[in-house]
């Protein structure tokens, strides 16, 4: 059994950055996936780590990490609604999560990242699915890298005044406004199926812009993805009943 003192090194990896924390409640790094080493990490620390990225996979095994996936979520979370072999870490996290922080149930846990995804719980903690859909960022390079002038342009906090009077703000209406659509019909989609009896938290990089526009969200703490990690670390590795 591990030392209850000993923190494990959480790790939440995913396409664009790697979240770092030594024990739930440490200091947050983060650092992009394109320079993150699991060799770096203290070879004396047990490691848990979400990672949707599999060439750490390897590395994460040899070093004997917990990895959250079905199997090890699998005490607590039911996986039998859904097709589970095709079921990303980072979305078991969230759902782990879910669960650690005890939120009323049913709840969807919006991730807003590169990609958003949808985490559905239901009252029995059953895994019900969700959504999948590009990120802000995804859908402005796929318009810069698709057409022959539509220019790579930054994210920002807010949208502009509408009708869009240039092609960047056009731009911006285009993209940003269509994630909100999408994630608010989806919302509503999920509300309705609940009969209006829906938890709905945000969480990832992307969640102060859609608080803004989606008020009714709660926005999850910083670390909330590392929150699920570590509460599958610990069910696995030090058989503490949560």
């Amino acid at each position: 059994m591990l030392e209850a003192a000993c923190k494990p090194v959480l790790l939440n990896i995913g396409n664009t950055h790697v979240q770092i924390q030594h024990g739930t409640g440490g200091e947050i790094v983060s650092v992009p996936t394109g320079s993150f080493r699991i060799d770096d990490l203290p070879a004396d620390q047990p490691c848990a780590a979400a990672c949707v990225v599999p060439a750490f996979l390897p590395d994460l095994k040899k070093r004997g990490a917990v990895i959250v996936n079905p199997v090890s979520a699998g005490s607590f979370i039911d996986f039998s609604p859904v097709d589970s072999s095709t079921l990303g870490s980072d979305r078991i996290a969230n759902a782990a999560a879910m669960v650690a922080l005890g939120i009323s149930l049913p709840a969807v846990c919006i991730d807003a990242g590169t990609a958003i995804t949808f985490e559905v719980l239901d009252v029995d903690m059953r895994f019900l699915g969700g959504a999948i859909l590009p990120g802000r960022r995804l859908l402005r390079q796929s318009l810069h890298t698709g057409t022959a002038q539509l220019p790579d342009i930054p994210l920002a906090g807010d949208l502009p005044g509408f009708p869009a009077v240039c092609t960047v703000d056009a731009i911006r209406w285009g993209t940003d406004g269509l994630v909100i659509e999408g994630v608010k019909g989806l919302l509503q989609r999920l509300k309705d199926s609940f009969h209006g009896n829906l938890t709905c938290i945000i969480t990832g990089g992307d969640a102060p812009f859609f608080k803004t526009y989606l008020p009714e969200l709660e926005l999850a703490p910083p670390d909330f993805t590392l929150r699920g990690v570590d509460f599958v670390f610990r069910k696995i590795r030090n058989g503490v009943d949560l």
